[in-house]
């Protein structure tokens, strides 16, 4: 049982330490004198229902509010990726709902940093993307003799996830209000089923204060950087090789009370196309302890070799400094059991730690359902 607390907490706190160390890593460190630079501090009061996204689900139908205070930093183009994306906004909030008070669904509190994306950005007025993801915590969870109504989350520590829209404007020189609409989302990776997950719509008002006198001014992109990226020089190519390991549960009758370990091992050779992006080819070995159960329960005989799944992918990776996002889209060519497709679709998380490793999050879909949440480490040559 401890055991699976450790890796339920493991997993959404992954994000958050890599997220935080994003926002330290590029040239400011978290100790230094710039690094607060920019700094604001944002309330939110929100309103909020759940989506019915399955049919128990209806019998929650209260509308309930919902907070959240954060701490957040402007950037103004200290790192030059940043005024690509027209100087977005890093912070980490804690929120809190009470969901609406039921003993089934319980109370929820989170954890998340975020980074906001200025779509329209004039000196008065924003249109505002943002996107959050960290740890989370339910005071009510699936019990299959106390509280087998809810069938939507199977433990206390989940993931949390918030994206939203909001429009701000400068009313002060310090002081910016804000209406926004978003999307809160509980999930534990199906480290613990059942594992529907909870979706709360929110709307709501924001107040945000900058703690310095004046904001940094933004520095302008340079008009060239370094080297163009046609051609096949050797310096445009990169190698990386990343295992990441997962824990995950298969159903409340047949797998409830134990994990099944899922390995990842991931290759890719990408070209560098642009300041911003790469593109190449990935491959994914994968072994998933819980296809034994699965053919054990089919009358299927099998070896270990048989249950390696060999992925052959399509990659396209986005850089934000020293952080990343590599995606893969591609299908299993072996593995005696493929019942929940053939296609995946993985999504990873990339946190450099020195100039050859990094820390990698993924999150691996198949038909774009999602499967099993991974973490670990990886190594790239250039």
């Amino acid at each position: 049982m401890k055991r699976s607390i450790i890796k339920l907490i493991l997993l959404p706190a992954f994000v958050t330490i890599l997220s935080l160390h994003a926002v330290a890593s590029n040239n400011d460190s978290i100790f230094a004198k710039g690094f607060w630079t920019n700094i604001q501090v944002s309330v939110r009061g929100d309103y909020g229902f759940f989506v019915h996204h399955h049919l128990e689900m209806t019998r929650f139908g209260k509308h309930f509010p919902t907070f959240e205070v954060a701490l957040q930093k402007k950037t103004y183009g200290n790192d030059v990726w940043q005024s690509y994306f027209n100087y977005p906004t890093f912070g980490v909030a804690a929120f809190y709902s009470p969901l609406g008070n039921t003993d089934i669904i319980g109370q929820s509190v989170a954890v998340y940093p975020f980074i906001t994306f200025h779509f329209l950005k004039s000196e008065k007025n924003q249109l505002n993307f943002r996107f959050g993801g960290g740890l989370g915590y339910l005071t009510k969870k699936y019990d299959r003799y106390d509280n087998y109504q809810n069938t939507s989350i199977g433990s206390h520590i989940t993931a949390a996830f918030n994206i939203g829209l909001e429009y701000s404007r400068v009313i002060a020189k310090r002081y910016t209000i804000g209406l926004h609409v978003g999307l809160v989302h509980f999930s534990n990776g199906s480290t613990r089923v059942p594992n529907n997950g909870l979706n709360l719509i929110t709307a709501g008002i924001s107040a945000t204060y900058l703690l310095q006198n004046e904001p940094e001014k933004n520095i302008p992109r340079p008009e060239k950087i370094g080297h163009p990226y046609s051609g096949w020089k050797k310096d445009l190519w990169s190698y990386y090789l990343s295992m990441q390991i997962s824990a995950k549960d298969i159903d409340q009758y047949r797998g409830y009370g134990r994990n099944w370990a899922v390995y990842d091992l991931s290759g890719n050779v990408m070209k560098r196309v642009s300041f911003l992006s790469k593109v190449g080819v990935g491959i994914n070995v994968v072994y998933d302890d819980s296809d034994k159960r699965f053919l054990e329960d089919e009358g299927k005989t099998f070896n270990d070799a048989e249950l390696i799944k060999l992925g052959i992918a399509a990659s396209y990776e986005i850089m934000l400094g020293s952080t990343s996002v590599l995606v893969n889209i591609g299908g299993h060519v072996t593995g005696k059991r493929r019942a929940d497709g053939i296609l995946y679709e993985k999504v990873m998380l990339k946190q450099n730690i020195t100039k050859h490793t990094f820390g990698a999050l993924s999150l691996t879909f198949h038909n774009f359902a999602a499967d099993y949440i991974g973490y670990g480490i990886g190594f790239r040559i250039n």
